[in-house]
């Protein structure tokens, strides 16, 4: 296995700035002093999470979604640098992060390798370590399936995979689930596609929060079928443009605000657009 370049990235390092008036999920997360965590985290209170209307709850507690990116944990983990991965994990705590998004599985991916089996083997202790930090994991199943070598393109090792990762994501009790990576993506094979995406979340232990991944568009609905919803904003054009852009999310959300559609990740835009409560933060994409 290799990380041949940083292992991580911030979600919303390049927007946290330009749009911090527009008081959107990507402002600046509350910062904890050196060697302790935010008084929003806590190791003893950890809960699963868990859908309650609108949002997610940690127990009987709306749940306050800071995430960051954090793609190549397991790859350590697997690759037996787990002190490289505690020392990141520790950083997000002290920062006021409690989220970390990582990849189980990106194999022939070029930056990381970690096949499906490393990632699974490497999941417990991954869940094991958050929790020590006070920290839940979006665990994200499917990564880089349309690889050179055609074995993870099959709906039977989509299914295997989705299954296996939520199976152990739901024994954790601090993890969600997020089925594929931007599944429209040209490293993916071909799944963005409602019809599946609903096959393989019947793999997914019921109570277990699940979201299908980003669709292509910002205010697309077409992978919102999940008990959450992820968007990922375009990153592309002059910092204006990509300012403009975050007005999508309140239409996106709104449109979502019937009883039945899922609860959005885009905590502060949808709360301030929409009557009732959204959970989350927004990754920008490029």
């Amino acid at each position: 296995m290799r990380v041949a370049v940083a292992l991580l990235s911030l979600a919303c390092a390049a927007v946290s700035v330009a749009v911090a008036p527009l008081a959107v999920a990507c402002s600046p997360a509350p910062r904890a002093g050196s060697g302790r965590q935010a008084a929003s985290v806590s190791r003893e209170s950890l809960q699963p999470l868990r859908v309650c209307g609108r949002a997610l709850c940690a127990g009987d507690e709306r749940f306050r979604w800071r995430g960051v990116t954090a793609f190549g944990l397991a790859d350590l983990i697997a690759d037996g640098r787990e002190t490289e991965a505690r020392t990141f994990t520790r950083w997000a705590a002290d920062t006021g992060f409690n989220v970390l998004r990582v990849l189980a599985m990106i194999p022939n991916g070029g930056w990381l390798e970690l096949s499906p089996i490393d990632g699974r083997r490497a999941l417990p202790r991954l869940f094991a370590m958050a929790r020590e930090h006070g920290m839940y994991i979006q665990i994200v199943a499917l990564a880089n399936t349309n690889e050179r070598s055609g074995r993870y393109r099959g709906e039977p090792f989509l299914r295997e995979q989705v299954r296996e990762v939520g199976r152990l994501c739901a024994q954790a009790g601090n993890c969600v689930l997020e089925l594929a990576n931007e599944p429209y993506h040209r490293t993916q094979a071909n799944l963005d596609d409602p019809a599946l995406m609903q096959r393989l979340q019947q793999e997914v232990p019921r109570a277990l929060p699940v979201a299908w991944g980003a669709a292509q568009g910002d205010e697309s609905q077409e992978m919102a079928g999940g008990t959450f919803a992820v968007v990922h904003v375009r990153r592309s054009g002059d910092r204006w443009t990509r300012i403009a852009r975050m007005r999508s999310l309140p239409r996106a959300c709104c449109r979502a605000s019937s009883p039945s559609a899922p609860p959005f990740i885009a905590r502060t835009v949808c709360r301030h657009a929409c009557p009732g409560p959204f959970s989350g933060s927004v990754r920008v994409r490029s």
